[in-house]
């Protein structure tokens, strides 16, 4: 479900960027117990220029957050919740 989710939303990304179909992207989502402040997502684009791998970059960790359907799941010491992704970013 996560990798149908990932490939639509590289789809987009390459309409919008990857005009001359030189972008190429990847993204890596760490499952498991983490803890405030591990790495939790590597995301890399390369484009033949930066603006366009910047951008692309962006769009691609704010609609991983926003419409692939990750749980987290958050711990304290009395209880624990689920919390839904989301983001504000609009591109």
């Amino acid at each position: 479900m996560v990798r149908k989710k990932l490939d639509q939303i590289f789809k987009r990304a390459r309409q919008q960027w990857d005009k001359n179909q030189e972008l190429a992207g990847v993204v890596h989502i760490r499952l498991g117990h983490l803890r405030p402040g591990d790495v939790a997502v590597i995301l890399a684009v390369a484009a033949p220029h930066r603006e366009e791998a910047f951008s692309c970059c962006r769009f691609l960790l704010e609609k991983l957050k926003s419409e692939v359907p990750i749980w987290k799941k958050e711990f304290f010491n009395d209880s624990e919740i689920w919390v839904e992704n989301k983001s504000d970013y609009h591109a």
